[in-house]
């Protein structure tokens, strides 16, 4: 019986190929066909009577691009009424294959669906998820809509272990040769910033096209923003064009294929316009100064995350850092990581530099430094301790103490606020409002010891923090990976 259904089947899709893309977009045919394990079925519909040579990228013998009927169209959006999934679809709690996973992962698309059946599988068993990567990779070279599934799915590709699949999807030709502008002034779509800078001896940038629609309606603020903007290009130009002689870099652009690969689901449901006042605007920039920000999401809701912070959760080695794609992705959302970043170390410094100043005045006695001011020295660092301790609970509390413990940069940073507090309380039992520590004979030598091993870890975390210089932080990284190497070592000498 199943035989003559599966031959209905191949007929249906062999003679009426226009009526069956139909059918699979209103019923979702290709659901139940992933489901009953139909492979090489599947296969006739994707490539016809087609032989796939994977090392050719969908090219057959005399060197030509193949190109064969569209049976099945990706899409991650259901036939209004329709149902992706019922509950009896994936009910492992019946079958010996019972899935253990405690994210509860529940298949959105067609290819996140045919990862998901082939979990606990020998990669030899998975063969109908290399047949779906290698049908969307081929078309996605013409439009990148074709990616659109394989984009939220990459993530399970490196929670189920078939990250193999990953590293030779990120080399097709998709990702090479993807030529989205080619009918396009690049002058049209290409930010001023990036024309003013020289391109030699530079691989690749990452930028944003311009692809936002600017208002015929004249705004004050327009002029301040237009010459602020001029005076940040002029100074690029200044400084990064002194080899104009050399003429224009060729610029190729291209695309990466992977629509809504950086899009989060946290804010998906639009919420109501907030007219902003000169009193709102403080009170926000306020609360962005004083107050650390938490986690929108909880530790249970990273389905939440985009895909592409969700395959760096997933991922257990750095191959997969080690291609263009990655590399672009990383350059085009560094922006925003980095302000943040920046604004922690700026915190750092200043409180660095209190407990710097407060050590010194204890150590020399002095009394240059006035009692007050040192009393709002120490203010200052213990709101910031707090601030910065505060931000390493909420690292624990959504990372669990494990992960949190596993990263050797959370450690420094534990330890170098841990250690600095317990020292200045110490120090406090000497400080007097009205001279400082000008009243101390001797200083304790013992307390001495605990601030110069302050000062070391505030010193190693300050280091630590120049990570996010990329010129900077492949040498810190290397490092770490050389102390991971030789710890266990250390342990037993």
């Amino acid at each position: 019986m199943i035989s003559y259904i599966k031959h209905i089947v191949w007929r249906f899709v062999k003679y009426e190929p226009e009526n069956f893309k139909l059918l699979d977009v209103r019923n979702n045919v290709m659901k139940s066909l992933i489901l009953s394990d139909c492979n090489h079925l599947i296969k006739f519909i994707l490539f016809g009577d087609e032989e796939i040579m994977e090392d050719k990228n969908g090219y057959n013998e005399k060197g030509k691009k193949v190109k064969n009927l569209v049976r099945h169209i990706p899409s991650n959006t259901l036939w209004p009424g329709k149902i992706f999934l019922y509950d009896d679809d994936l009910n492992f709690d019946e079958t010996e294959d019972e899935l253990k996973d405690k994210e509860k992962i529940k298949p959105k698309n067609i290819m996140e669906l045919a990862i998901y059946n082939c979990n606990g599988r020998e990669l030899k068993d998975t063969i109908v998820v290399a047949y779906l990567l290698e049908y969307y990779s081929r078309y996605a070279t013409d439009c990148a809509g074709w990616m659109c599934t394989v984009s939220k799915a990459i993530p399970l590709l490196f929670k189920y272990n078939y990250d193999d699949y990953a590293r030779k999807l990120f080399f097709k030709e998709c990702f090479a040769d993807h030529d989205h502008f080619s009918g396009q002034d690049p002058d049209e779509i290409i930010p001023t910033e990036y024309k003013a800078r020289r391109n030699h001896n530079i691989k690749f940038r990452a930028f944003r096209p311009i692809d936002e629609m600017k208002s015929d309606k004249y705004k004050p603020y327009y002029k301040i923003m237009d010459k602020l903007n001029s005076f940040k290009n002029k100074i690029a130009e200044k400084f990064e064009d002194f080899d104009n002689n050399l003429g224009k870099s060729p610029i190729a652009l291209r695309v990466v294929p992977l629509p809504s690969f950086t899009i989060n689901e946290i804010n998906e449901n639009p919420k109501k316009k907030v007219n902003y006042d000169s009193r709102k605007i403080i009170l926000n920039i306020l609360w962005f100064i004083f107050i650390p920000r938490w986690y929108k999401i909880g530790r249970d809701e990273k389905d939440k995350l985009s895909p592409f912070s969700r395959m760096i959760l997933y991922e257990n080695n750095d191959d997969i850092y080690d291609n263009p794609a990655t590399e672009a992705i990383i350059d085009f959302r560094w922006r925003e990581a980095v302000n943040f970043i920046l604004s922690l170390f700026i915190r750092f410094l200043i409180y660095f530099f209190c407990f710097g100043l407060v050590s010194w005045a204890y150590v020399n006695h002095s009394t240059i430094i006035n009692g007050k001011f040192l009393f709002a020295l120490i203010i200052v660092f213990y709101y910031l301790a707090i601030y910065q301790f505060v931000v390493e609970m909420l690292q624990i509390s959504y990372r669990g103490p494990r992960k949190y413990l596993g990263e050797i940069f959370n450690s420094f940073d534990m330890i170098s606020i841990v250690l600095s507090v317990t020292v200045m309380s110490i120090m406090l039992k000497d400080f007097t409002f009205s001279d400082g520590f000008g009243g101390i004979n001797e200083a304790d030598t013992r307390l001495i010891v605990g601030i110069s091993f302050s000062i070391f870890f505030l010193w190693f975390e300050s280091i630590l923090y120049l990570r996010i210089l990329s010129n900077i932080g492949i040498y810190i990284y290397f490092v770490i990976i050389i102390f991971k190497s030789i710890f266990p070592l250390l342990l037993f000498m």
